[in-house]
């Protein structure tokens, strides 16, 4: 009888140690899952905060591109490059718009002024003649009397030549830098578009 008891006592035991045993290995064996877990949740988190990082910078990037930048422009650059640089901070509210060519022959609808003479012109109006709006840049032979050309367009060029539209006289704005000089109508954002084309001169 002693035998027996004895003999379940040390069973018992032994079922104890082996269980106690058992424990630490199963619990490191969950720390290192947790450890792994961890670690892995966190290289992903990193690779998609660089990743979206990465494309928010491009993005931006080329936000900017598109809008154009009035740095490192030249009032002595071509029309078109002046041009583009006129419409930052302001390309996103203004309709979309196409480029002409002004000449002697159509100096009188952009200008208000028949067969002016310049050395090269360019207009920038809306695809819709129903949209007030209209940026031209003329560049005149050196020596033109520009103070006399700016008061002669501004009196005589049509703020309402649009379809039923047509902008406030007050919010004309006619302005130079040397021989280049500016026609802005639009009553928004004419200040932006002139602010704009006197950096250049900056």
């Amino acid at each position: 009888m002693k035998k027996l008891v004895i003999s379940m006592l040390v069973c018992a035991m032994l079922a104890g140690l082996a269980g106690c045993s058992n424990d630490p290995a199963e619990t490191s064996g969950e720390s290192s899952s947790l450890e792994s877990s961890t670690e892995v949740s966190t290289e992903v988190s990193t690779e998609s905060s660089t990743e979206s990082s990465a494309e928010q910078s491009v993005e931006e990037s080329s936000e900017e591109s598109a809008e154009g930048s009035t740095e490192d422009v030249k009032v002595t650059d071509s029309l078109d490059k002046i041009m583009e640089t006129l419409y930052t901070g302001v390309s996103d509210k203004i309709a979309t718009v196409v480029n002409t060519e002004i000449t002697a022959e159509n100096s009188a609808y952009f200008l208000g002024i028949e067969n002016l003479e310049m050395e090269e012109g360019l207009a920038s109006e809306p695809m819709m003649t129903s949209i007030a709006h209209s940026v031209c840049l003329v560049r005149v032979a050196e020596g033109t009397d520009m103070e006399a050309l700016q008061t002669q367009v501004k009196e005589n060029v049509d703020p309402n030549k649009w379809i039923c539209v047509g902008v406030d006289p007050e919010k004309i704005i006619v302005d130079h830098i040397d021989n280049l000089m500016i026609l802005i109508m639009n009553d928004e954002y004419g200040e932006t578009i002139h602010e704009n084309f006197l950096a250049l001169a900056e």
